[in-house]
Protein backbone atom coordinates (compact mmCIF):
# COMPACT_ATOMS: atom_id res chain seq x y z
CA UNK A 1 0.00 0.00 0.00
CA UNK A 2 1.04 3.66 0.30
CA UNK A 3 3.31 2.97 3.84
CA UNK A 4 5.15 0.80 1.75
CA UNK A 5 5.84 2.59 -1.16
CA UNK A 6 6.89 5.37 0.52
CA UNK A 7 8.77 3.85 2.60
CA UNK A 8 10.21 2.38 -0.92
CA UNK A 9 10.63 5.55 -2.44
CA UNK A 10 12.68 6.66 0.79
CA UNK A 11 15.13 3.53 0.60
CA UNK A 12 16.15 4.46 -3.21
CA UNK A 13 16.61 8.09 -2.40
CA UNK A 14 18.79 7.46 0.70
CA UNK A 15 20.95 4.53 -1.15
CA UNK A 16 21.80 6.87 -4.05
CA UNK A 17 21.90 10.46 -2.43
CA UNK A 18 25.17 12.27 -2.03
CA UNK A 19 25.66 13.63 1.67
CA UNK A 20 25.74 17.76 0.26
CA UNK A 21 23.77 17.43 -2.91
CA UNK A 22 20.49 18.49 -3.66
CA UNK A 23 17.13 16.31 -3.03
CA UNK A 24 13.65 17.28 -4.05
CA UNK A 25 10.40 15.89 -2.93
CA UNK A 26 7.74 16.58 -5.36
CA UNK A 27 3.75 16.29 -3.91
CA UNK A 28 0.10 16.59 -4.79
CA UNK A 29 -1.22 18.03 -1.69
CA UNK A 30 0.41 15.77 0.51
CA UNK A 31 2.64 18.50 2.45
CA UNK A 32 2.76 16.49 5.41
CA UNK A 33 3.84 12.72 4.04
CA UNK A 34 6.40 15.26 2.70
CA UNK A 35 7.48 16.76 5.79
CA UNK A 36 8.06 13.24 7.04
CA UNK A 37 10.30 12.46 4.44
CA UNK A 38 12.90 15.25 4.36
CA UNK A 39 12.86 14.72 8.42
CA UNK A 40 13.88 10.75 7.94
CA UNK A 41 16.32 12.21 4.79
CA UNK A 42 18.04 14.15 6.77
CA UNK A 43 18.20 11.89 10.17
CA UNK A 44 21.14 9.83 7.85
CA UNK A 45 22.13 12.73 5.67
CA UNK A 46 22.08 15.83 7.60
CA UNK A 47 24.54 17.99 5.20
CA UNK A 48 21.42 17.11 2.17
CA UNK A 49 19.51 20.15 0.79
CA UNK A 50 16.02 19.32 0.72
CA UNK A 51 13.62 21.39 -1.01
CA UNK A 52 9.95 21.00 -1.89
CA UNK A 53 7.89 20.88 -5.30
CA UNK A 54 4.03 21.05 -5.88
CA UNK A 55 3.11 18.91 -8.48
CA UNK A 56 0.50 21.28 -10.32
CA UNK A 57 -2.50 20.49 -12.40
CA UNK A 58 -1.27 19.98 -15.90
CA UNK A 59 0.81 16.67 -14.35
CA UNK A 60 -1.30 16.36 -11.57
CA UNK A 61 -4.67 15.65 -13.55
CA UNK A 62 -2.81 12.58 -14.55
CA UNK A 63 -1.73 11.32 -10.83
CA UNK A 64 -4.21 12.20 -8.38
CA UNK A 65 -4.20 13.88 -5.31
CA UNK A 66 -1.46 12.20 -2.89
CA UNK A 67 1.42 11.54 -5.30
CA UNK A 68 4.87 11.95 -4.39
CA UNK A 69 7.90 11.56 -5.93
CA UNK A 70 12.04 11.95 -5.55
CA UNK A 71 14.78 14.06 -7.07
CA UNK A 72 18.21 13.29 -6.28
CA UNK A 73 21.70 13.28 -7.56
CA UNK A 74 23.18 10.08 -6.94
CA UNK A 75 26.33 8.55 -6.99
CA UNK A 76 26.16 6.34 -10.17
CA UNK A 77 22.68 5.38 -12.42
CA UNK A 78 21.16 2.31 -12.26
Amino acid sequence: GRKAGLKQILTNAQNTVMDDQAFAICHADTIADAESMKAQILAQHPNADVIFCQIGPVIGINTGINTMATICLGEERK
